[in-house]
C-alpha cells in the first residue's frame, strides 16, 4: 500500500485563496449537514496524505516508520493520540524531528477545543521550518479535527471550506462531539473577523452579533441537562399538586369534623367535649352534631340518648336514675331533647 498521496499539479485544486468577504458569507451548516458532507466525496485514505502544502495527515503506522518519515522529509510530528505507554519524543531521538503529543480520546464527550490554538501554532511553526505529519490512530478523527482547526485559525477558512479542502485529498470523519466544537470555533472566528478593528468601523446596519446556533448544534451534555431539568420540574410540580390537594382535603375535613363547644337548649352553660366519646355508640363527638346532656353532666349524641331513654331511664355512663324527687322526669327530658 502506498504511503503517500501528493498534490497533483494539474488534477487537484490549489489551496483556496477566496476573499474575506466570500468566506464571511459562507453558509453555516448544522452538525447533521456536516456529517452528510463528510460522507460524500473521497472516503479512501493512505497511511499519509498531503492535505495542505507540507502538511501530511496520517495514521499510527506512518508515524512509526522512520524510513518513510525521512523519505517524506518530515521535520515535525503532532500526535493527537499520545500516550505515556507508547513511544513519544524519545522514539524520534536522533532523527531531528520535533514532537508534540496531545493525549486526546476519540469520544464525542472529549473536549478537544483547548488544543485548537496550541496545535495550530505548532503546525504553523513547522510549516515555516519544514514539513509536518499530524496523526492519530487512524488519521480520520482526532488528527483531522486539529488540521481543520489549523486551516480555520491560520488561513481564515470557514469550516465547510476547510472540510472540502482536506477531503479533496483524504477521507475524514471527525466524531459528532468534535464537529460541534469546530462549529463553535467557526462561529467565534466569524464574529472575531466581523468585529475586527482592522476592517474599519462596523456599519450600523450590520451589528456585531454572534451567528445563530441551532438546537441541533448543542453538545450532548446540554441535551441531558435540559431533559433532566424538565423531568425535575415536572416531578416537583406533581408533588406540589398532590400536597396542595391533600391539604385542601384535610382542611375541608377539619372544617367538617372539627370539635367545638356545645350550647345546651335552655342552658347557658358551655361544655368542652373535645376528645370525648359517646358512651352509647362509642363514636367521637364531631362538630355540628347535636348533643344531649343529662343532669349528671354526661353528654351523648342526641339521637343516641333519645333511643336510650326510650328503653331505660338511667344515665348510660353512671346508671344514675333520671326520675327522682329532685330530678326532672324522663318524659320531660325526652321532650326537651326532641
Amino acid at each position: 500500500m502506498a504511503f503517500l498521496s501528493r498534490f497533483s499539479r494539474n488534477g487537484t485544486r490549489s489551496p483556496s485563496r477566496g476573499t474575506r468577504e466570500e468566506r464571511n458569507n459562507h453558509p453555516i451548516l448544522s452538525v447533521f449537514e456536516l456529517e452528510r458532507l463528510l460522507y460524500t466525496g473521497k472516503t479512501a485514505c493512505n497511511h499519509a496524505d498531503e492535505v495542505w502544502p507540507g502538511l501530511y495527515l496520517g495514521d499510527q503506522d506512518i508515524a512509526a516508520n522512520r524510513r518513510e518519515l525521512a523519505h517524506l522529509r518530515i521535520t515535525h510530528i503532532l500526535n493527537a493520540s499520545h500516550s505515556k505507554w507508547r513511544g513519544g519524543a524519545e522514539y524520534y531521538e536522533g532523527t531531528g524531528i520535533r514532537y508534540l503529543g496531545i493525549e486526546a480520546h476519540d469520544s464525542p464527550s472529549f473536549d478537544m477545543s483547548p488544543y485548537f490554538y496550541p496545535a495550530a501554532d505548532f503546525i504553523h511553526q513547522a510549516l515555516n521550518e519544514g514539513r509536518i505529519l499530524v496523526h492519530c490512530a487512524v488519521g480520520v478523527s482526532r488528527s483531522a479535527t486539529l488540521v481543520l482547526a489549523y486551516l480555520m485559525i491560520r488561513h481564515h477558512m470557514p469550516l465547510v471550506e476547510a472540510i472540502k479542502t482536506v477531503k479533496d485529498h483524504r477521507g475524514i470523519i471527525p466524531n459528532r462531539g468534535f464537529l460541534r466544537q469546530l462549529v463553535a470555533l467557526d462561529n467565534a472566528l466569524r464574529l472575531k473577523r466581523r468585529c475586527s478593528c482592522s476592517l474599519g468601523p462596523i456599519p450600523p446596519s450590520k451589528p456585531c452579533t454572534m451567528p445563530p446556533i441551532t438546537f441541533q448544534d448543542l453538545p450532548l451534555n446540554i441535551y441531558m441537562v435540559i431533559f433532566g431539568t424538565g423531568i425535575f420540574v415536572f416531578v416537583l410540580s406533581l408533588i406540589f399538586c398532590c400536597y396542595f390537594i391533600s391539604k385542601l382535603r384535610h382542611q375541608a375535613q377539619s372544617e367538617r369534623f372539627g370539635y367545638k363547644e356545645v350550647v345546651l337548649k335552655g342552658d347557658a352553660r358551655r361544655l368542652n367535649v373535645q376528645g370525648q366519646t359517646c358512651a352509647v355508640c362509642l363514636e367521637d363527638f364531631k362538630v355540628k352534631e347535636e348533643l344531649g346532656v343529662l343532669p349528671c353532666q354526661h353528654a351523648f349524641h342526641r339521637r343516641c340518648l333519645v333511643k336510650w331513654l326510650e328503653v331505660r331511664c338511667v344515665c348510660p355512663m353512671c346508671n344514675k336514675p333520671m326520675a327522682g324527687p329532685a330530678q326532672p322526669r324522663a318524659g320531660t327530658l325526652l321532650d326537651e331533647l326532641v
